[in-house]
């Protein structure tokens, strides 16, 4: 069961734009990151542990899935205080 907060909320947004498939959201994040030349794999598993365990996105990926939603998760909201909230959102 995916445990609700704000954060969850926000990558469960991100899950939804792809297909609502966690492997969907891994594969796209995979694909950013090697055309960034970045050595990264991200598995179903993480995005899943994300969801589940963690009950929170990584940082260091929160701006990868604003850019593979095509800016529908964004990263403040992944990531509160971490990343600047736009003027029009604050």
């Amino acid at each position: 069961m995916i445990k609700n907060n704000s954060n969850n909320v926000e990558l469960q947004r991100a899950v939804a734009v792809c297909s609502n498939s966690q492997t969907e959201l891994a594969s796209r994040l995979t694909d950013y990151f090697k055309s960034a030349g970045i050595n990264r794999v991200v598995t179903q598993k993480h995005v899943w542990n994300w969801l589940n365990r963690e009950c929170k996105t990584p940082t260091n990926v929160a701006y990868a899935i604003e850019v593979v939603t095509e800016g529908v998760s964004k990263a403040y909201l992944l990531c509160p205080g971490e990343f600047p909230v736009p003027v029009e959102a604050a």
